[in-house]
């Protein structure tokens, strides 16, 4: 009864392998490099370069808010004890009115940037759907989390044809 328990346990491990194999070999499987996608695609290039603009303009615009308050300071120093009270006010409004630009500077950036992100990873998710839609895969996953990957399966460079190809239209 035993050799027939086994008997049937091993048969049974045996067909469960071959249909096993026979699903995998039904499966397509690829890979994408997501962070090369992210930061080689134009659109992330130009989207950058754009920000970075903006923050030196902010930063340029702050640098001459801070000289204001110096010179502001420097007078005061010339002015007699009443001038210089009311000097004083005006110096710590400034000084509010710095601390209110930059710290809506630094969230306007970081709304603009994450927005931005979203918008190129949606982009980035579309066309991989796509891709794997046209050609079949049954599933395309990012290489980071995975620790075995064939270079067969890596469409990082497909991906990334199709998204600048359709950014310059």
């Amino acid at each position: 009864m035993k050799r027939g328990l086994i008997a049937g346990v091993v048969a049974l491990m045996f067909v469960c392998g071959i249909a096993a194999k026979s699903h995998a070999a039904e499966m397509k499987l690829g890979y994408i490099d997501m962070e090369k996608v992210f930061n080689e695609y134009e659109k992330t290039k130009t989207a950058n370069a754009k920000l970075q603009d903006e923050q030196k303009k902010k930063r340029s615009d702050a640098e001459k808010m801070v000289t204001d308050i110096n010179k502001l300071k420097e007078e005061s120093e010339l002015l007699s004890d009443d001038a210089k009270k009311g000097k004083e006010a005006m110096i710590k409004e400034k000084i509010k009115e710095l601390r209110d630009y930059e710290k809506d500077t630094v969230n306007e950036i970081r709304d603009k940037l994450l927005s931005l992100r979203k918008e190129i990873l949606d982009e980035i998710t579309k066309i991989v759907d796509e891709k794997g839609k046209k050609e079949g895969y049954t599933y395309i996953f990012i290489s980071d989390v995975m620790i075995f990957k064939d270079k067969a399966g890596d469409i990082t460079e497909d991906v990334l044809k199709t998204l600048n190809a359709k950014s310059k239209k």
